[in-house]
């Protein structure tokens, strides 16, 4: 009888299938898969318990043949680290087991793969170049997941074929590398391993900003006078990265805002220095000029002479009334003046009476003189106030009833306010003329220290420079006298009397209120308008409170004044009824007004219309 026995029963471990470390050295990477390996492999037991069974035989066969380890491990190569080419290797074993007991036999087979994912991964940190044009900037790179050590090139990325820094055999894991020193730009970085060439590295990009460039403009307003520090700066900065520190001349430095001004300054080169966040700076040098002071000079016009209630400044008797200034201007003289010429016997003669004779001051001939008007031209004969039939034929006094007593021959009131100004000061009458000058008001009485914002431009005819310089020179002193040589009908040398006039009234006007002299103006905003066709003078231009008009036409006529916005919307209406020729009517601006805003002053007489900008000051 014969006895069969079945086969033993054996079963293998599943196929397995596991990705190579990445981030690790090949050694370890291989010991991590012989690790794998051999727990897949010591599974076979757990699976086949029975005491009766026995390992009789275990084959390999190695797919590729060259991952055969060779070694004291059975576990395949690590595929591309192990076995170049591969990106898979396995070991397929095949177990046979023996039953003890009947001698039977049995096998099974299982394959053990590995597969290579590793891949370089890079993430790139770029710094900005602190300053614009400088080479600060740095690139902190960081590569992952491949198979140290790793090698780190960097290129600009418009250029691939020119390294222009390496960072070689970095074993760590995440392994870094840091490009300092470089100018703002795109940056490219490959990154190799011990798997990945140059022709198959990993590229991370990286773009290096910088701050814009560092910008300062200065402008400079000039010192007012030797020594008074009234010179400023206002620097104009940006780029870079704020806050910003600000200095001048080396001295401290303060966080600051653009724009900012340096005040306090004296003529002279000045440096402005800027500072950024980053230490960047930018320094710039400029001159502040120096606009030499002329001596002040106190002047008034026949219409403050002729209101008692006004005050102004004098060099010696400080702020007093027109009444003191004209009492002043009389006693210096002896008591009385004579303005014309005694010799031809056309002359009028103001007293000390006209002045200081009322109980009341406001009753004073004087303010009944003043301010005059008519057209100027020379006296006829010997007129004084006090006596009327000199003057009863309207000439050079009004002897109508609205405006009686006033002076109607504007040469002779203009004459006579220039006669009150050179003797209440005493430095006036030696003054040079020129055709052309420009003077800005004192910024306080008894200064000579200009407010360069009240700068206006005055002219004297150029005919009347041409006569003083060839008679004796051009001084406001000879002007007072050839003005009384033209009253007096003394021989002008062919001189208009309008001209004459114009030229005591630029005088009167040029230093008013007290002036000082100072340079015209590059680009002069005319401060005083002059109106062709009516020949009307407007002034200040630009106004704050309020603008004075001068009457210049030789016919009768009612004034009608306004004043418009740009909208064309009315703002002001007046019609003067009283005008006559050399009238200066005030007019107070009752209407809300900015600095810096157009107007338009419409001006219509009985015979022409004329219109002109007009614009208001700041306030």
């Amino acid at each position: 009888m014969v006895t069969v026995n079945a086969l033993p029963k054996v079963a293998c471990p599943s196929p397995a299938l596991f990705d190579v470390d990445c981030g690790v050295s090949a050694s370890v990477a291989q010991a991590a898969t012989d690790s794998k390996f051999n727990t897949w492999f010591n599974s076979f037991a757990g699976l086949n318990s029975d005491p009766n069974i026995e390992v009789v035989a275990v084959q390999y066969v190695y797919s590729p043949s060259n991952a055969d380890p060779a070694g004291a491990s059975n576990a395949p190569l690590n595929p591309i680290i192990g076995v170049p080419g591969s990106i898979e290797t396995s070991v397929t074993v095949t177990w046979t087991i023996r039953n003890t007991e009947t001698g039977c036999e049995s096998s099974c087979s299982s394959t053990f793969t590995m597969s290579f994912n590793c891949r370089i991964g890079c993430q790139t940190t770029p710094t900005p170049a602190a300053c614009n044009g400088e080479s600060s900037g740095s690139i902190q790179v960081q590569g992952s997941n491949g198979i140290p050590p790793y090698n780190f090139y960097l290129y600009n990325s418009n250029d691939l074929n020119n390294v222009i820094d390496s960072v070689m055999g970095v074993s760590d894991e995440p392994g870094g590398a840091l490009f300092s020193n470089l100018p703002a730009g795109a940056y490219t970085i490959l990154i190799t391993d011990a798997v990945q060439t140059l022709e198959d590295a990993t590229a991370c990009d990286a773009t290096i900003s910088q701050p814009d460039a560092l910008s300062l403009s200065l402008e400079m307003q000039p010192e007012n006078c030797v020594g008074t520090a009234t010179g400023s700066i206002s620097a104009t900065f940006s780029g870079g990265v704020s806050p910003y520190m600000v200095s001048i001349d080396n001295g401290t430095a303060s966080e600051q805002l653009s724009p900012f001004s340096f005040t306090g300054l004296n003529a002279g080169n000045h440096t402005v220095k800027i500072v950024d966040a980053n230490g960047c700076e930018i320094s710039e040098d400029i001159e502040v000029e120096l606009i030499p002071c002329d001596d002040d000079y106190c002047t008034y016009t026949q219409g403050f002479y002729g209101n008692y209630g006004g005050l102004g400044c004098t060099q010696d008797l400080g702020v007093v009334n027109s009444q003191i200034m004209m009492r002043k201007a009389l006693e210096l003289v002896g008591g009385s003046f004579d303005f014309g010429s005694v010799s031809t016997g056309n002359y009028f003669t103001l007293k000390l009476s006209d002045v200081i004779g009322a109980a009341n001051p406001r009753d004073n001939n004087i303010y009944k003189m003043l301010p005059g008007g008519g057209s100027p031209r020379r006296l006829v004969g010997f007129a004084t106030f006090d006596v009327y039939s000199t003057w009863s034929d309207n000439d050079p006094l009004t002897s109508k009833p609205s405006r009686r007593g006033a002076i109607n021959n504007n040469l002779l009131s203009q004459t006579m306010t220039l006669f009150f100004n050179i003797q209440v000061d005493g430095g006036l009458g030696d003054l040079d003329l020129e055709a052309s000058f420009a003077t800005a008001k004192t910024i306080e009485c008894g200064s000579n220290i200009p407010n360069m914002e009240t700068v206006q431009v005055f002219s004297i005819p150029q005919s009347v420079i041409n006569y003083l310089n060839s008679n004796g020179g051009a001084t406001v002193g000879n002007l007072f006298i050839l003005a009384n040589k033209a009253l007096g009908g003394e021989n002008i040398g062919g001189l208009s009397h309008s001209n004459i006039n114009a030229a005591v009234d630029a005088i009167n006007r040029g230093y008013d209120e007290c002036r000082v002299g100072v340079a015209i103006p590059e680009e002069t905003v005319e401060d005083v308008a002059v109106f062709s066709d009516l020949n009307i003078t407007a002034s200040p231009n630009p106004f704050k409170e309020y603008i004075t008009l001068s009457y210049q036409f030789n016919y009768d006529s009612a004034v009608d004044i306004q004043i418009y916005d740009t909208k064309g919307s009315l703002l002001y209406q007046f019609k003067d009824t009283e005008a006559y020729f050399g009238k200066e009517l005030k007019i107070d601006i009752n209407f809300n007004h900015a600095g810096g805003e157009l107007y338009i002053l419409k001006l219509m007489t009985n015979k022409e219309v004329v219109t002109h900008k007009i614009v208001s000051g700041n306030q």
